[in-house]
């Protein structure tokens, strides 16, 4: 607060109360992570759908061992379940925000088995990443999330509804 120059009444200020703060900071970082998920996912390359560079990315080893850094969702959801209303709300809202943006990718007959499928999705990344987190034998961390990768692969990434990438380079494109 000091390199922003505010001291820590002039910062609370700003908000009605703590959970204000709360809720304030739950949009903001969900935001951001909806933001680096979206990139991700439009970064796929051949013979690899979005969402299988997502779940590669978000259940990763160095996402487990960075917290801190990483998706909110694992960390908060047991604290935001036991929070005020307006907490669960801004998580609740979220995460129709994130099943929507992944609904994008996962190939389905009509918008309810979209949906189904993305909130399938969102939660093998959210619970693979909470048990690899918490477990205490790295082994069975780093199987966590190898298992939970390749059961989204199978399940719900092949089911990308729009082709493999087919990216070529500037070279390629002058042949």
């Amino acid at each position: 607060m000091a390199a922003a120059g505010l001291t820590h009444g002039g910062f609370y200020a700003h908000f009605d109360s703590k959970d204000a703060l709360v809720v304030e900071v739950i949009r903001h970082v969900l935001d951001k992570k909806r933001a680096l998920i979206r990139k991700r996912g439009s970064r796929a390359k051949e013979g690899e759908t979005p969402l299988e560079v997502i779940a590669r990315n978000y259940l990763s080893a160095r996402h487990r061992d960075n917290p801190g850094g990483g998706c909110p969702l694992p960390l908060l959801s047991a604290e935001i379940a036991r929070g005020d209303e307006a907490s669960r709300s801004a998580l609740t809202d979220g995460v129709r925000k994130l099943v929507v943006l992944l609904g994008e990718y996962v190939g389905a007959s009509d918008a309810r088995e979209r949906e189904a499928a993305a909130i399938g999705f969102v939660s093998t990344l959210v619970g693979g990443m909470l048990l690899a987190r918490v477990t205490n034998d790295k082994r069975l961390s780093n199987r966590i999330l190898r298992s939970s990768r390749e059961m989204l692969s199978t399940k719900v990434a092949s089911r990308d509804p729009r082709p493999r990438s087919r990216h070529r380079s500037a070279h390629n494109k002058a042949d």
